[in-house]
């Protein structure tokens, strides 16, 4: 019967993975041996680093104080001795597992290695990179550190490590209700660490329904006393070693009577792994039907909205129909709720091809290396992605593969800075940004209306098509629903906000995360059913294609959260980002290698946190759980902006040697911040305000001539010659304005595209260095 219940469970639900040691016993290094246990590298590192008279410590204390000195020698050494060279074949079983999550106690790459096999249809996932991930991901954890991971990276050997480390970054309890998710098989554990113990209390998911769960004991009679313990624990048991049960878990599944999972299928080809996102299957769905309505009241285009055909697309729609098939890549670009997204899903299914049709919203690297390796020779597809920017890392990499034709879609502000992906790539790019006479004719029409007058010089399509519609203007909507709502309802209020700031980020709501960020009020996930209730049309499901296991929320729309943060209070703002961060940890944060671009961005704490006590506070919040250190360069140019140079040069110069000047958008924030640290500041006998300055210069030309991303740093260093200028009129600071100059004309005749508010800046700014020039002869 207990066989019967995993391998059921297994199939209709998906299972956990809880591996320790004895799971890896047969996979080897590069020297044929297999990897040590704790005694064997206790011994060894005895051994190695000539510690005789610690031959009686434990593996934690012989850790311990070999970090105290030589941190740099042991890691080396663990990698070497726990870096899988082959492995046992009887391990790609795991393959075939309906897996959900895997947690293991292991620094090895075993797990790693084991899914780089392209006959996979999943994908492993680091919750550490990429947070939460869901079919077809599997979300990794490793609790213990990894050699994967940067060699500053810690990796925990004791209790008290283990300890400080799950009370630090609050992971706790994010990974307790992932681990609660599903039914769990224990497998080369002992369960002995007192924070294991802990993360399996019932105590720490008592709202959530309990699930089976199995661990793996040995044969031995020695034991039997850990069968006993385990059954009056609520496990299942199973008695075996690892050779024995991989043999098994092989002769079960190749077993015509054991069933394959329903989220596992057996043909592997790239269709069918990633159906969900092809054109045929969503042209064949039925979906949820909805008011046009909500779609004319500024929801984001649902599938249902686009199939109907009602909504008349710009008059640029059959320019860039007729341009898919001759470029390797298509951008749409303009201003936010110009329609973008509207027109790139109305391009999907209406391109008419006998190729493949994919469309993605969000995709990540892993998603987009699984994609890649079913991709037979001579394949040839066509990839719609939404959202350039947060999934710019895997259009790199479709870009590289003559198979794929790319049709993608993104902001002007957010395109120019990753317009280096276009580079050598044959490209057209559609500005949609400016609606013609005759698009608004035609929306008057498609609404009934028979013209429309507004005083408004630049208006977005959202905005036209609300008014047109409403009779009222959206932003005015949003700010008097967000007033009521903080008057009538805290709770609701907060929940708004919370909403908000994720859509802000690019990324859905998972059930997860918000029973994690209310976890101490008392909120339920019934709760969570009825705020969205109450908020009545304003929170959607979301229209993702993964057969989820969890409900997801979202805000309406972009365009409705970029505008509620305008009227959302900044206090309340803070106070809930804060606690988003103190709560919700990042490994059910779903998409969290998108979630980490925009969540702590400084433009959204310099909203959030007027009083900058508050946003110290905050960043210094993640420092303490990220190791990241772009968290520590938005730090910087927060504080920057509130004034505070000295603390901000710090901040930048951390980030700065963290990454050893090998980070580019990191190098220009330093030499930005040394800069207007220094500009105003008299210069001493020897010229040190002076030299300092220069130096900041050579940073940026070797940004300009090595990073791709030209445009930004030519608008530092141009404005930075400027003042450079104006402070020293030399012949050095006449040699920096000319090289702007020509860096700026270069720039603006180039047949690149250039953003035209871009276009306006570099004129403005050439103007002012020829007035300067002009002025000063």
């Amino acid at each position: 019967e207990c066989e019967k219940q995993f391998f059921d469970l297994h199939r209709t639900k998906g299972i956990n993975l809880f591996l320790g040691a004895g799971f890896s016993m047969l996979a080897k290094t590069n020297d044929n041996s297999n990897l040590m246990l704790g005694p064997q590298l206790t011994t060894f590192l005895v051994d190695n680093f000539s510690l005789e008279k610690y031959r009686k410590k434990t593996l934690s204390q012989v850790c311990t104080y070999l970090k105290t000195i030589k941190k740099g020698d042991l890691f080396h050494i663990l990698k070497n001795k726990y870096q899988v060279e082959s492995y046992d074949q009887r391990y790609n079983l795991l393959l075939k597992l309906n897996i959900k999550n895997i947690f293991t106690t292991n620094i090895d790459d075993l797990l790693e290695k084991i899914y780089q096999n392209h006959n996979s249809v999943n994908y492993l996932a680091d919750f550490k990179i990429y947070g939460s991930s869901e079919n077809p991901g599997i979300t990794l954890f490793k609790l213990h550190g990894s050699i994967t991971y940067p060699a500053d990276t810690e990796m925990y050997f004791t209790e008290e490590e283990i300890s400080t480390a799950f009370n630090t970054d609050k992971s706790f309890p994010g990974i307790a209700l992932k681990l609660a998710g599903y039914p769990t098989l224990y497998w080369g554990t002992n369960l002995s660490d007192t924070n294991i113990i802990q993360l399996i209390s019932k105590t720490n998911f008592s709202n959530i329904v309990p699930h089976p769960k199995w661990v793996m004991i040995l044969p031995d009679n020695d034991y039997d006393a850990d069968e006993e313990l385990f059954m009056a624990k609520g496990f299942n048991i199973i008695r075996s070693d690892t050779n024995t049960f991989l043999d098994y878990l092989n002769s079960k599944l190749s077993q015509q009577s054991v069933d394959p999972p329903i989220a596992i299928v057996r043909n592997t080809d790239l269709k069918t792994t990633f159906i969900s996102y092809n054109c045929d299957n969503i042209l064949s769905q039925k979906h949820p039907v909805r008011p046009l309505s909500c779609f004319l009241q500024g929801d984001e285009p649902q599938w249902c909205d686009i199939l109907i055909n009602k909504i008349p697309p710009l008059n640029i729609y059959n320019e860039i129909l007729n341009t898919i098939s001759s470029v390797k890549f298509t951008i749409i670009s303009g201003i936010p709720a110009s329609g973008k997204t509207t027109l790139l899903k109305q391009l999907f299914i209406n391109f008419s091809t006998k190729f493949d049709k994919y469309y993605f919203e969000i995709i990540s690297t892993k998603m987009a290396e699984l994609f890649l390796s079913k991709i037979i020779k001579g394949q040839k597809l066509f990839l719609f992605i939404d959202n350039m920017s947060i999934n710019a890392e895997a259009i790199q990499m479709f870009s590289n593969c003559d198979s794929i034709t790319l049709v993608t879609a993104e902001r002007e502000l957010e395109l120019e800075k990753n317009k280096f992906i276009l580079r050598n790539l044959d490209n057209r790019i559609f500005n949609v940004s400016n609606l013609t006479d005759s698009n608004i004719q035609k929306i008057c029409n498609f609404l009934n209306r028979p013209t429309f007058t507004y005083k408004k010089e630049k208006i977005s399509l959202l905005e036209l098509v609300f008014v047109i519609y409403s009779k009222t203007e959206l932003k005015f909507r949003i700010k008097d629903f967000i007033e009521k709502l903080k008057m009538e309802n805290s709770i609701l209020y907060e929940y708004y906000i919370l909403l908000t700031y994720i859509r802000y980020t690019k990324i859905y709501a998972s059930m997860d995360m918000l029973l994690a960020y209310f976890r101490n009020d008392n909120i339920s996930y019934q709760n969570v059913y009825e705020m969205n209730l109450k908020l009545n049309n304003l929170v959607a499901n979301d229209e993702l294609p993964n057969e989820n296991y969890q409900d997801y929320f979202t805000l309406r729309s972009n365009a409705y959260a970029e505008l509620s943060l305008k009227y959302i209070d900044s206090i309340d703002l803070g106070k809930t980002m804060y606690k988003f961060h103190l709560n919700v940890h990042q490994g059910i944060i779903d998409h969290y290698d998108v979630f980490k671009f925009r969540a702590y961005d400084a433009d959204i704490t310099t909203k959030a946190f007027p009083n900058t006590k508050n946003g110290k506070e905050f960043y210094n919040l993640l420092i303490s759980k990220y190791t990241s250190p772009f968290i520590k360069q938005q730090f910087a140019i927060y504080l920057n902006r509130k004034n505070e140079p000295e603390e901000a040069w710090s901040i930048i110069d951390d980030a700065y040697t963290q990454t050893r000047g090998r980070k580019f958008s990191i190098n220009n924030t330093h030499a930005m911040i040394l800069f207007e640290n220094n500009i105003s500041k008299k210069d001493d006998e020897k010229g040190t305000v002076r030299t300092t300055l220069i130096d900041t210069f050579s940073v940026l030309e070797k940004c300009l001539e090595y990073d791709a991303r030209k445009t930004f740093h030519l608008l530092t260093y141009a404005k930075h010659s400027i003042k450079f200028y104006e402070k020293y009129h030399d012949e050095t600071a006449m040699s920096f304005i000319s090289n702007s100059l020509k860096l700026i004309n270069d720039e603006l005749s180039s047949n690149e595209y250039l953003a035209p508010h871009l276009k306006r800046e570099f004129e403005s700014i050439k103007n002012e260095i020829n007035y300067l020039t002009t002025s000063n002869k």
